[in-house]
């Protein structure tokens, strides 16, 4: 069995999703800021409308899969428990004294059970109900409603730590300690569970591991035709899209990265929350992101070495646009020139004449930067502070294939949704 994402827009068959439980519940004002959450929700509510929203996708067809069963099925596998237990309980975290104590208690329990505390988090007083006090110093000091082990309720965003992208999936290091324990319980999971462990597709990141090398699947979309557009945000960093780039070269898997420098602030999380695809040729696009400046990145061809795809970097000055061709009909048969045709167009790509990277390159990063020169703006791409006819200035279109051109829809509040 083949599994494969090939575009934002295109038909879903399969979802994993997370439905919130106990992990959400133990939000509270005081540690929300630490897990990451802005709010406290109403978890009664928040189920509902996530089991609604989970019989929507069945009757459209889609086959559901909740990470919850897919980690506690994993638990029942040895080799995937003890990948699990040997990263959570860690001598640097809960001392020597306590740590095969620990260790030995969640082992002994059942995979539901044992899955339930892994994702909702379990305090002192909760395993004192169940299990003898290990003679530990760190444990002993423990105040009793303190958390032995984190909730993670930012499982709910799935795509952040497990990112599908063309015929492999990025399992994701984290940039935040809250979340560094979905990583492995992904990693357990895509090895290790009778779905996945067959194998069949690529692992393009293997985990925490790659640490302090961060990727975030909210900030990674496949835009179709061999090409990624990736934002730079607070949490992926430059390092990790090379090294994503690199692999998905090697394999043949894509064509063209599209890199954009996003601002570093969390109202700018990550870029599927400013620009969303929600066709072939159309992005809606939060009204206060602005320009970017974006890094085009595509592999090498002769002297790249035994590789073929070390990376390399080179600037260009701006002077005049690329525009995408038109796109083909469907079933035509799509070169690697229109591959890039999109991914330039979606990401503004400005380059000097004469300045174009040759064949003979290795693997090569281009860095475009914010302006849209005058010439292109007297042929109606509006730069975003001219106005155009009443009301505010209005960002710049973006041009994708298609017969008419694309567009970005102006979204002036993302958080309406």
């Amino acid at each position: 069995m083949g599994f494969h994402v090939d575009s934002e827009a295109g038909r879903l068959r399969r979802v994993i999703l997370h439905r919130p439980d106990l992990e959400l519940k133990r939000l509270t004002p005081s540690n929300k800021d630490a897990l990451l959450f802005d709010d406290v929700l109403w978890v009664r509510r928040a189920r509902a409308e996530h089991d609604g929203f989970a019989d929507v996708l069945r009757e459209r067809g889609v086959e559901v899969h909740f990470f919850q069963d897919l980690l506690a099925e994993s638990m029942s596998v040895p080799e995937a428990r003890a990948l699990v237990l040997d990263r959570v309980f860690d001598e640097k975290e809960y001392g020597p004294l306590a740590t095969d104590h620990l260790r030995a208690a969640f082992d002994a329990m059942p995979a539901a059970e044992l899955t339930s505390w892994l994702v909702g988090g379990m305090t002192k007083r909760e395993f004192l109900a169940r299990h003898a006090e290990p003679v530990s110093v760190r444990f002993h000091v423990m105040e009793r409603d303190d958390f032995l082990i984190n909730p993670l309720p930012n499982h709910l965003f799935t795509r952040d730590t497990s990112a599908w992208i063309y015929d492999g999936v990025c399992i994701n290091a984290m940039r935040w300690p809250a979340r560094w324990h979905e990583t492995v319980h992904y990693e357990a999971v895509y090895r290790h569970h009778p779905l996945f462990a067959p194998g069949g597709f690529h692992v393009w990141s293997e985990g925490q591991a790659a640490y302090p090398s961060t990727i975030e699947g909210g900030d990674v979309l496949v835009i179709g035709e061999g090409a990624v557009l990736i934002g730079m945000s607070e949490r992926t960093t430059p390092q990790a899209v090379e090294m994503l780039a690199r692999g998905l070269f090697a394999a043949g898997s894509a064509r063209t990265i599209v890199a954009l420098d996003m601002p570093k602030r969390r109202a700018f999380m990550h870029l599927d929350t400013v620009m969303t695809m929600v066709d072939g040729d159309t992005f809606t696009q939060y009204a206060g992101l602005g320009m970017l400046r974006s890094y085009t990145i595509e592999p090498g061809g002769r002297g790249a070495g035994a590789q073929g795809h070390r990376p390399s970097a080179g600037a260009h000055a701006p002077r005049h646009r690329r525009r995408a061709g038109p796109r083909l009909p469907a079933g035509a048969h799509r070169t690697p020139g229109r591959a890039r045709g999109r991914a330039r167009a979606v990401g503004r790509r400005l380059q000097r004449p004469g300045d174009r990277t040759g064949r003979g390159r290795r693997l090569r990063a281009q860095r475009h930067d914010q302006h849209v020169p005058a010439q292109a703006r007297h042929r109606g791409h509006h730069h975003p502070g001219q106005r155009t006819g009443p009301g505010p200035g209005r960002p710049a279109l973006y041009e994708l294939p298609g017969g008419a051109g694309g567009r970005a829809v102006t979204d002036p509040d993302p958080t309406a949704y």
